[in-house]
């Protein structure tokens, strides 16, 4: 990315965990404004959207989000659906989004989960409202094998945890026990 070209950037995200390709989606938003707010997701919205209790309780994601090079403030992502309204009033210009939100993104878009398809829609849906009010949108590629799905599914593993009913994880929806997968 070249020089900041933007006043505001906005990033958003759950950071449960937090993980390398985090930090560096953050960093790469940074370099494309000059002062970057990121949103973290509360535990209430993780809940809700994820279906699942967060690892990290939501205070400590957002102060170590805060701490990562580039990062001018971290606040509370209280709403995944008004992100336009939160830009609005943050007078952000640009928000940047992992392009994993990019239909153009998968090889085959023929054999995308629901899950993948509902969250390019909604970010396609999202992209026509902030460009209709003066707001880019910028996706940053994703990094290679590394994911907190993939994190929090190999934590598993190694504990040598079996997949009983219980909280649903994230990407593939499988399911592990409150008991078995309490860190």
């Amino acid at each position: 990315m070249k020089e900041a070209k933007y006043q505001r950037g906005l990033y958003t995200g759950a950071f449960d965990v937090l993980n390398v390709g985090h930090i560096r989606g953050i960093q790469n938003a940074a370099k494309g404004c000059e002062q970057l707010i990121v949103a973290v997701s509360t535990d209430e919205v993780i809940r809700e959207y994820k279906h699942h209790e967060p690892v990290i309780p939501f205070e400590q994601r957002l102060e170590m989000v805060s701490q990562i090079k580039g990062v001018t403030l971290a606040i509370p992502q209280n709403d995944l659906y008004e992100k336009v309204e939160l830009c609005k009033a943050l007078g952000v210009d640009v928000i940047f989004s992992c392009d994993e939100y990019q239909r153009s993104s998968y090889p085959d878009p023929d054999k995308m989960t629901p899950k993948e398809i509902a969250g390019v829609e909604r970010w396609e849906r999202f992209e026509q409202e902030a460009n209709e009010n003066g707001i880019d949108v910028i996706y940053l590629p994703r990094t290679p094998g590394t994911s907190s799905t993939m994190i929090k599914e190999k934590i598993v593993e190694q504990a040598g945890a079996q997949q009983p009913q219980g909280i649903m994880l994230y990407s593939e929806g499988e399911c592990f026990d409150e008991s078995v997968f309490s860190l």
